[in-house]
């Protein structure tokens, strides 16, 4: 019995909320005092990070979106002023390599 309690004691030691023996669980801002309150304000931290990686990847793939759709639409202008002939081969290459860089 001596070596499981020394054993549950070691396991326990590095989460007070177990190891504590009055019942209490450690539920964040209970205690009054600074772990309340820091473990708050990591919950708020990491969900303000969660919610800007998502901006962020929505945002990137509407902007990847935008700029697929634009270039196909300049392209296609670009092949119609061709084929109107307002352009001739050499500007319609030099304005399709830059629209493609």
């Amino acid at each position: 019995m001596r070596k499981l309690t020394a054993i549950a004691t070691t396991i326990a030691l590095p989460f007070p909320a177990i190891a504590d023996a009055d019942g209490y669980y450690g539920h964040m801002g209970s205690d009054g005092f600074g772990y309340g309150f820091l473990g708050m304000g990591m919950m708020v931290f990491i969900w303000a990070l969660i919610f800007f990686a998502i901006f962020l990847a929505v945002k990137w793939l509407w902007g990847q979106n935008q700029t697929q759709n634009g270039n196909t639409a300049a392209l296609d202008a670009l092949n119609q002023r061709l084929g109107r002939g307002e352009i001739d081969i050499k500007e319609f290459e030099a304005i399709r390599k830059t629209l493609q860089s």
